[in-house]
């Protein structure tokens, strides 16, 4: 690690285990060709994020220590705040590149602020409308998109959302999402399906108590009625969510309980899946890269692109509900066929390349990666009522 201030470096941040998977594709690109880069992570979290850290070898230049156990958001986002403006202060980058809508890309992005040095966000424009739903996630993604200079939205439907606040569409990239990069990257091979096989992730904060415990109770009943139907639950590090999923679950012959596990072997479990329930963005974007199809274990999602695409259902967390929905596209297998064949409303495994490519055009670098010669790369910033974006990359 240099100790040196890189002038004109991309300072790319990271916190959490999803912003490492989809920011890594991004690194990768930008180190490939030559732009000076560099990755600080916060330690938002650490066990996950070392989890995923062993299967790749992407090299992390700073890394801070912000995390404690139950603190408070607001707290967390304080010691965000003052650990990057220290590190930023101490090597100015030219660039900030933050992700998604955790608290560490929000502090970031407002210490970057604080020191005038603009900020890109990657995954821009996603809205549920519901400022505490999901929290903090929507509070924090409202924040970097008042304070971003480039937003990278994965959709036509999240750049329509940054236009109707106000963003000025010259600032705004449709990208795709670099999610189906880095799934595209970890080279899982597609299934065919002939079983029936749910596998079942749940964590979110508003979810920890009465949504998973009724999630968990239908499951446990829908596996009495259906001896054929085998259900695998990936269990969070989150102790409240745990215990929880263990206290209903464990004596159920339909329900197989598995320890958290590499994004690798995560990605696995999903290609040999009949249907993914989930209240994580991420495998909402991953399992339909992989032909999966996705039942939304929440009240509303920011990824509407996958209800409108066919890819998703918002099944919502009351356990009737679920229970009847799940078994009603288990009797239906061609509504699974049709689901896992829809087109992917997330993009087509380039979004890294783009974003890479026009960071190297704000700091007047050469890029070459991906582009074929003879090829023109041509971006069109998204107007108002229709973003559209023209690539040949």
């Amino acid at each position: 690690m240099s100790h040196h201030p890189h002038h004109g470096h991309v300072a790319v941040v990271i916190g959490t285990r999803p912003e490492y998977i989809k920011l890594a594709p991004v690194v990768r690109r930008l180190r490939a060709n030559g732009i000076p880069t560099r990755v600080l992570c916060s330690g938002q979290h650490r066990e996950l994020l070392e989890d995923v850290r062993r299967e790749d070898d992407l090299v992390i230049d700073v890394a801070l220590d912000v995390f404690q156990a139950h603190q408070r958001p607001g707290q967390m986002m304080a010691k965000v705040v003052h650990a990057f403006d220290a590190a930023f202060a101490r090597c100015p980058p030219a660039w900030v590149v933050v992700q998604g809508d955790t608290t560490t890309a929000a502090g970031a992005a407002l210490a970057a602020t604080q020191l005038q040095i603009p900020v890109a966000h990657v995954e821009a424009g996603l809205r549920t409308d519901t400022l505490f739903s999901p929290f903090p996630e929507e509070s924090n993604r409202r924040l970097i998109g008042s304070l971003a200079s480039l937003h990278f939205a994965p959709t036509s439907t999240a750049a329509r959302a940054l236009a109707h606040e106000g963003v000025s569409p010259d600032k705004v990239w449709i990208t795709g999402n670099t999610v189906v990069d880095a799934v595209h990257d970890a080279g899982i091979p597609r299934v065919s399906h002939h079983d029936e096989r749910i596998l079942v992730t749940m964590h979110r904060r508003e979810n920890a108590h009465g949504g998973v415990r009724s999630v968990a109770k239908a499951l446990v009943a829908l596996c009495a009625r259906r001896p054929q139907l085998d259900v695998a639950w990936v269990l969070h590090p989150n102790p409240a969510v745990r215990s929880v999923v263990v206290e209903e679950c464990a004596e159920s012959a339909g329900i197989q309980l598995l320890q958290p596990m590499s994004h690798r072997a995560l990605l696995q479990e999903v290609a040999r899946s009949t249907l993914v329930l989930t209240d994580s963005g991420g495998l909402q974007e991953e399992a339909p890269a992989l032909d999966v199809p996705v039942g939304v274990l929440r009240d509303s999602t920011e990824r509407t692109e996958g209800i409108d695409a066919g890819v998703a259902l918002l099944l919502g967390t009351d356990g009737e509900s679920v229970a009847r929905d799940v078994e009603g596209l288990l009797r239906r297998p061609q509504r699974l066929m049709s689901m896992r064949r829809a087109p992917n409303p997330y993009g087509d495994g380039r979004a890294a390349t783009r974003i890479a490519w026009l960071l190297a055009q704000q700091l007047g670098l050469p890029f070459i990666d991906g582009i074929e010669v003879g090829h023109q790369v041509s971006f069109q910033p998204p107007s108002l009522s229709t973003p559209t974006v023209s690539l040949s990359l």
